[in-house]
């Protein structure tokens, strides 16, 4: 578990019930007790001592049922050059902070885990919706919730965004996204989110999925993976 840097939890009737709470919320309490202890980033990836250190990280519904399915990416290297960076969003509160009204024990992931090198930074965006702080913002409306969602997720790969996190001459913007996956809760709203998606991004490769979002009020859910080149690659930290 110390090498893995990106994960993917499906979990059937994510909304449901799960005795006294909801399905999700009983997930990220099993998430919680089996990451207490863990150290993420090994060796000479291991992240600055001074940030909360967790996976990037989808959590999205199923097929009815009482199934869970997890993925992971790990990551293991020699080079000595290279490092992982967690990143959070200065317009969401960070998952692993939200208030026990969200749930019992808060979401152990980060908005996005960067992998930094020389030259180039790989971002491994988390599923993104549209949260400003903790809280679901155009609850009604797929494409002000796209348009949002896309916004987070351009504010969270930012080259301002990376100074935040103390690491500069790098960053990247919604063009160096190289595909992302979209998690749409109702198959009616595919045309419209679709549309503000092309606008934004170009064509982009996607693939749109038809799943339940973590919140009720939840309609889209957007993940994806950039890759942006140093501007001073004799820089690395």
């Amino acid at each position: 578990w110390e090498h893995v840097v990106r994960t993917w939890w499906y979990l059937g009737e994510i909304t449901g019930p799960e005795g006294v709470h909801q399905r999700y919320q009983e997930m990220n309490r099993a998430r919680s007790d089996g990451f207490d202890g863990l150290q993420f980033g090994s060796g000479h990836l291991c992240v600055p001592r001074h940030r909360a250190a967790f996976p990037a990280s989808t959590g999205i519904g199923m097929q009815p049922g009482a199934g869970l399915s997890l993925a992971t990416l790990a990551l293991q290297t020699a080079r000595t050059d290279v490092s992982l960076l967690p990143l959070e969003n200065p317009l969401q509160t960070p998952a692993y902070d939200y208030a026990a009204c969200y749930s019992p024990k808060s979401p152990k992931f980060s908005r996005a885990m960067a992998l930094v090198t020389p030259d180039y930074v790989t971002n491994w965006v988390s599923g993104t919706a549209s949260i400003v702080h903790s809280e679901v913002v155009y609850p009604n409306s797929v494409i002000a919730q796209t348009e949002q969602a896309l916004d987070n997720i351009a504010e969270l790969i930012s080259p301002e965004n990376y100074g935040n996190h103390g690491v500069s001459n790098t960053g990247a913007t919604l063009a160096d996204l190289a595909k992302i996956r979209v998690y749409l809760k109702r198959e009616s709203d595919f045309a419209a989110c679709r549309s503000v998606v092309q606008r934004r991004l170009g064509n982009i490769p996607a693939i749109y999925v038809v799943a339940d979002v973590c919140r009720p009020e939840l309609l889209v859910e957007i993940e994806g993976v950039a890759f942006s080149r140093r501007s001073n690659p004799s820089v690395t930290r």
